[in-house]
């Protein structure tokens, strides 16, 4: 479903991402996790046509994401960022309406099935009861729930998520990637995540890419990424791996200085 050839990208005279290939599959979890500043997000914009590369390919369903209009694209690509900002007093329904916007034939007006696609992303993901609520007024929590739904609601084979459990607690980021997890696995979306908590990676993720100083270090199974070898280059720093108690998945801890 998404296929990158040999990608480079520079925001200056310097390469950022180099000679960059990789193949997510249809229907498949894929985790991106690396260091600061390694070029996740950098990989993801450019997937999403928010940035242009220098070089290379990227395939999108078998199109080249290049040749895409941007009506195109918004069809095959929904994007939940790390933050969602309005400047605007929207309701939560309003925000998921927003999302249909690729696949509405008219501006000025909400088609029923724009709104049956609305609540029943809001009902997915538990916030049918909040529709009128104020989108501002909402926890982070429940604000990345409504930033999902929007993209549940825009209808497209491909999902990306970028840090989507940044600046919440424990229990909500548990359950977002239990949600992300879930919504992949029912409706068969491909779905790439960026994030740095490795170890929810481990839990959700059917494969994981690790990405260090521009280039990708490893791609396959967690049990195959997840090594101290590959995390300790990833990261500079040293780690364990242990076994997970319940799930049997790598468990990453960092090693006593």
């Amino acid at each position: 479903m998404i296929k990158i050839e040999n990608l480079t990208f520079s925001y200056t005279d310097l390469p950022f991402l180099t000679d960059v290939s990789l193949r997510v599959k249809e229907g498949e979890l894929h985790a991106v996790i690396g260091a600061n500043g390694a070029g996740k997000s950098t990989l993801l914009r450019l997937i999403g046509g928010l940035l242009e590369p220098v070089s290379g390919k990227i395939l999108l369903n078998g199109r080249d994401g290049s040749t895409l209009s941007a009506i195109e694209r918004a069809r095959m690509v929904s994007y939940v960022f790390q933050e969602n900002y309005t400047g605007f007093p929207y309701s939560v329904e309003q925000m998921v309406l927003l999302g249909r916007h690729p696949q509405q034939r008219s501006l000025f007006s909400d088609s029923k099935d724009d709104l049956d696609s609305t609540n029943d992303a809001l009902k997915l993901l538990g916030m049918e009861s909040y529709a009128k609520r104020l989108y501002r007024t909402l926890s982070g929590g429940e604000k990345q729930r409504v930033a999902i739904a929007a993209a549940i609601a825009q209808d497209t084979p491909i999902i990306l998520f970028d840090e989507p459990t940044a600046f919440t607690d424990i229990k909500y980021q548990s359950e977002i990637y239990h949600l992300i997890h879930t919504i992949c696995r029912e409706r068969n979306l491909t779905t790439l995540v960026i994030t740095h908590d490795v170890n929810l990676a481990a839990l959700y993720s059917d494969a994981i890419t690790v990405v260090g100083n521009g280039r990708l270090l490893a791609t396959g199974t967690p049990e195959e990424v997840l090594t101290e070898t590959v995390l300790s280059a990833a990261y500079s720093t040293t780690v364990k791996v242990i076994r997970h108690p319940d799930a049997g998945v790598p468990l990453i801890i960092p090693a006593v200085r």
